[in-house]
């Protein structure tokens, strides 16, 4: 199974493929709407939308836009990818759901990786 049909036949796939199409578009009202309407109210209460997209909005600014690189686990109710970022690095993102519809966000990792000055 390739990467994209694994992300595209999981429910937080699909989360994660909104997100970083979000993201990459640098909507920022949309990304606040989306973080709003898609986290689970017990994320919202640990950190607000805005924070959150606050944080996306600095992740942009310093590594630019996401690519799906590699798909290193994939679930109906988790995804672990691994994404190319536009100004070097890669960032791991681990993203669970829930079970049962709409499949809100109930924890998401976003953790960048920048490569050293020998690239390793």
């Amino acid at each position: 199974m390739d990467d994209k049909h694994a992300l595209k036949s999981s429910a937080a796939g699909m989360r994660l493929i909104a997100l970083v199409t979000i993201y990459n578009q640098s909507g920022d009202e949309r990304l606040l709407r989306y973080i709003a309407e898609s986290y689970h109210a017990d994320l919202l209460l640990a950190h607000a939308a805005e924070t959150r997209s606050a944080q996306f909005f600095h992740l942009r600014e310093a590594m630019g836009k996401l690519q799906v690189q590699q798909v290193i686990g994939a679930s109906k109710e988790n995804v672990i990818v691994l994404l190319r970022a536009e100004f070097g690095g890669e960032v791991l993102v681990d993203l669970r759901v829930e079970e049962d519809y709409p499949h809100a966000i109930t924890d998401i990792s976003v953790t960048p990786l920048a490569l050293s000055a020998s690239g390793v």
